[in-house]
């Protein structure tokens, strides 16, 4: 997201959901649209911020996704490979003010791989509900 668009957020919405963005750069984000809301008199509160995160092998899908939202940009930044990863990547993004995640598959999960994909959620993203 630009700058411009990250000053509107603040002056206008309640809340925002990032993706393709490491932690610091969310961070980064998430400190813009605050400014941005106080100085338009507002306040957006602090759980109101997430971001969208893949989760699965880095596929040539993968890059293509991230090369044309993200040139240049290694996309094992943006995605997590392994359910240990997205939990590190979380923690990584709870720490820069982030307390809303969409965990997603990282390719579209075609035939079976869906359910198997729920499992592992609940297995492993389940215990860091608050």
């Amino acid at each position: 997201m630009t700058s411009a668009g990250l000053r509107r957020a603040g002056r206008f919405s309640d809340g925002w959901l990032g993706s393709f963005l490491t932690p610091a750069e969310a961070g980064e984000a998430r400190e813009q649209i605050q400014a941005a809301a106080a100085e338009a008199g507002r306040e957006i509160e602090e759980d109101h911020f997430g971001i969208s995160l893949g989760v699965g092998p880095i596929t040539p899908e993968t890059v293509a996704a991230v090369q044309r939202r993200r040139p240049g940009v290694d996309p094992a930044t943006l995605a997590a490979t392994t359910w240990d990863e997205a939990r590190r990547k979380i923690e990584g993004y709870v720490d820069a003010g982030l307390s809303k995640f969409v965990v997603r598959p990282a390719v579209p999960a075609n035939g079976g791989g869906l359910p198997e994909f729920i499992d592992d959620f609940v297995t492993h993203m389940k215990p860091l509900e608050n």
